[in-house]
């Protein structure tokens, strides 16, 4: 089964975007975009590469209306309204080459994303035996115990990620993840509003709030969030009605 974590999704599709494999970057930033921010600047970046400016400026003005927005972000707009992409845009734009160990990572998520973990784990595993410390290998690695189930084995990989990376969001919502499984739920609620202050929503972090509160019965807290988030997905039948269902909890 395909993992439907949009961190997970997500980096998938950075690293195809980073491999200049356009087609499968958008398949995977479009599923991620709903609930992670991240992926809108992705495919700003991806729409203007190819010329398709006004899908370009759609994603360029989510993040220019967001806490995210950066001189570049306005450049991405701005070039997606004059439907031109300057050379120094586009250097400033395009993916760099990349070296193998990236080339394996994004393969690695692939089979992953594919259901086929056992392969996927064999490339993380050669990856951590070169770079014990690589926070995206560490981050693979504890995605896969977490999508498996193994949330025991998964804390330390998402624990080294930070580390090494304190920006790695992915590896932050794992580690939120995993404490929620372990019952921890003040430790992932901490995490994820962490994550938010740090990278505002909607994303990953805006959904593992909003379920958290839902189940704690905290409903007003998880109204505003489920807002967020059926903003980004006005069509998404299951946060319309978890939504419904704070709302009517809120109102008690």
């Amino acid at each position: 089964m395909a993992p439907k974590f949009p961190a997970a999704l997500n980096g998938l599709g950075q690293l195809y975007f980073l491999q200049r494999k356009y087609d499968q970057a958008r398949k995977y930033l479009l599923q991620a975009a709903p609930q992670s921010s991240a992926a809108w600047y992705g495919l700003a970046k991806l729409y203007l590469l190819e010329g398709k400016f006004d899908d370009g400026a759609k994603w360029a003005r989510k993040v220019v209306a967001s806490p995210d927005v950066d001189d570049l972000a306005k450049q991405m707009l701005q070039a997606a309204k004059d439907k031109k992409l300057s050379d120094d845009l586009r250097s400033q734009i395009e993916p760099p080459e990349l070296n193998a160990g990236s080339n394996q990572l994004a393969q690695a998520w692939q089979l992953m994303n594919q259901g086929r973990r056992d392969e996927a784990k064999a490339i993380f595993d050669a990856l951590l035996a070169k770079a014990p410390g690589d926070a995206s290998a560490l981050n693979g690695m504890g995605w896969f115990h977490l999508i498996g189930g193994d949330v025991d084995q998964a804390k330390p990989l998402f624990e080294k990620a930070i580390a090494a990376d304190p920006q790695a969001a992915g590896a932050i919502n794992g580690l939120a993840r995993v404490l929620k499984a372990q019952g921890d739920d003040a430790g992932a609620i901490k995490l994820w509003q962490q994550m938010l202050e740090e990278f505002p929503g909607p994303n990953a972090a805006t959904s593992g709030l909003a379920d958290a509160y839902l189940e704690k019965g905290e409903f007003r807290k998880a109204v505003p969030l489920l807002e967020q988030l059926l903003k980004a997905t006005p069509d998404d039948q299951e946060i319309k009605d978890k939504l419904e269902q704070a709302r009517k909890g809120s109102d008690k």
